[in-house]
């Protein structure tokens, strides 16, 4: 209690999976909205989008590989993982 604090602008739910892992050590201020409401400043926003890249030709095992990691990450069951660790999809 030294009247500082160590802040850091993070991914929300980098933040919030922080908070719940050191629930004694972080808290979570939000820059508009609420903890569990977030609500982006003007010139933010929320979004989904996926970038998977590797530079150079594209073999078609690698193709395979970005194709099913997508599609991972959009499914019901990484949803479900998300959820289990307080997370939502945007």
């Amino acid at each position: 209690s030294h009247g500082r604090a160590d802040v850091a602008l993070i991914m929300y739910q980098l933040g919030r999976y922080t908070r719940q892992t050191f629930p004694h050590s972080f808290d979570l201020i939000p820059l508009g909205g609420t903890v569990g409401d977030p609500r982006p400043a003007a010139g933010n926003f929320i979004s989904k989008a996926y970038l998977v890249k590797i530079r150079g030709r594209w073999s078609p095992r690698q193709l395979a590989a970005r194709r099913d990691l997508i599609e991972a990450f959009a499914s019901r069951a990484f949803t479900q993982i998300l959820n289990r660790y307080g997370l939502q999809r945007p």
